[in-house]
């Protein structure tokens, strides 16, 4: 399959005529819209043995845990799906008002939830096992012939998927039916693997549900078709965005985002910061790598070493800052081959975005960010993938696109300001704030 908007709409479409079939009322197109996105994005895990085992180690990890199928007495479910500082603060914005915290339970990692995931997904039996196969079974021929278009080895491996999910879905229902009535279900990526679970249950069960803006949109895919009730968006570019994409927008509401904060930039803490971690005193470049993509990265590094080599002063720092999500050690390769320093994984976001002076990404949403903080960024397009969010912020906001070395001349030069709150409606504690007053609006309209 070709990486194009026809593939686009037909995953699509395959998604949206698998939601004619239920299971216990739960859309099965819903819990498998996260793998039609990595089909797309040529980045599906169809290792067939590896989903096998996954089955059996479904069954081995639910022992004992029906000792957490009890009521919790909340009204609200927040899915968290990950400890690093971006999940943290909407957490916190979830959970801002005291009252709203009370009634709300946190489902996510150890460590940054009430009740781990883990113990809410394994409340299914070998009678449901059974059940949801012969369910498959029964509509095997109408599912097969949806999912014509995709490779052989897709295909069997989204059947043992289905399975997997509906498996963890039904698991789901169990724990919210056991629950006081639950009047609201939210997280922050709808379309996520274990995300879009919650959704898909609450539908079922005709429980509100709202997603959060996590990240930047760097395509349709992982956003649309929405399978929350709402999006809850950084600002209008986000709104216009999602209308553009498809969505109705009263399903598009904007809050602001808790990621963006509102830090302290100066000259002393930037120098302070450059002696802290050792830096030359001079201006810092920074490479952001997003996607773990190797070819691509290497490409990405030897266009930011001729750039270091062209407009690099000896009092110049030239640095890279990797992904949180991603494997630091992983990246040992570019300080090794090239010379070019990583930013440390644990530096705090203030330090950061002090001692940054241009920007330089493909599709990292650290550019969007940095933009807020009146920071020089430059796209990188010269890559054969699709600079998505860097594309859209040239699109939007007129943020330069940097083809050939040359041009990175014209960043420096250039100094168009841009209107932070058309991209940030509302950031930190103000963004908190609106969260929750909507979230109480949700729950006191019931």
């Amino acid at each position: 399959m070709i990486n194009n908007k026809k593939t686009e709409k037909q995953l699509h479409e395959i998604e949206l005529s698998l939601n004619q079939f239920y299971y216990k009322g739960i859309k099965i197109g819903s819990i498998l819209s996260f793998y039609f996105d990595r089909i797309y994005c040529h980045d599906f895990d169809n290792r067939l043995l590896r989903q096998i085992s996954s089955l059996g180690y479904y069954f081995i990890k639910s022992i004992g845990k029906s000792k957490y199928l009890i009521n919790y007495e909340k009204n609200i479910i927040y899915f968290n799906r990950g400890t690093s500082r971006h999940y943290l603060e909407m957490v916190k914005a979830v959970t801002n008002n005291e009252e709203i915290r009370k009634k709300t339970l946190i489902i996510g990692p150890p460590g940054a939830s009430d009740i781990e995931m883990r113990k809410v997904f394994y409340f299914s039996n070998l009678k449901d096992f059974f059940q949801i196969t012969f369910f498959i079974i029964a509509k095997k021929r109408k599912i097969s012939k949806i999912l014509k278009p995709l490779q052989f080895k897709n295909k069997l491996v989204l059947y043992i998927i289905l399975l997997s999910q509906l498996l963890k879905a039904n698991s789901i229902q169990k724990f919210i039916k056991k629950q006081s009535p639950i009047n609201l279900i939210g997280s922050d990526a709808d379309r996520c693997n274990n995300a879009s679970l919650f959704f898909a249950v609450a539908k079922n069960n005709k429980i509100s549900t709202f997603t959060l803006q996590h990240g930047v949109i760097n395509a349709r895919h992982g956003y649309f078709p929405l399978i929350a009730d709402e999006a809850w968006v950084w600002g209008q570019m986000a709104h216009k965005q999602f209308v553009e994409m498809g969505e109705i927008e009263e399903k598009i509401k904007i809050t602001g985002t808790p990621i963006v904060q509102n830090l302290l930039i100066s000259q002393e803490l930037k120098h302070a910061t450059k002696i802290k971690y050792n830096y030359k005193l001079g201006k810092t470049i920074v490479l952001a790598l997003s996607e773990p993509n190797f070819v691509n990265d290497q490409k990405m590094i030897r266009f930011f070493c001729e750039i270091k080599e062209k407009y690099g002063s000896s009092n110049d720092n030239f640095l890279v800052k990797i992904h949180p999500a991603r494997k630091f050690s992983n990246y040992a390769w570019i300080q090794n081959e090239f010379d070019i320093q990583l930013i440390s994984p644990d530096i705090p976001y203030e330090e950061f975005m002090n001692l940054v002076d241009i920007l330089l990404a493909h599709t990292s949403g650290l550019a969007t960010e940095a933009l807020y903080y009146q920071k020089k960024v430059g796209i990188i397009n010269i890559l054969p993938d699709s600079a998505g969010n860097g594309l859209e912020l040239n699109k939007y906001l007129n943020v330069p696109l940097i083809h050939n070395i040359t041009e990175f001349e014209l960043l420096l030069k250039d100094d168009n300001q841009i209107d932070s709150g058309f991209v940030f409606y509302k950031i930190g504690e103000s963004a908190k704030i609106k969260i929750s007053n909507c979230i109480e609006e949700k729950i006191t309209s019931k």
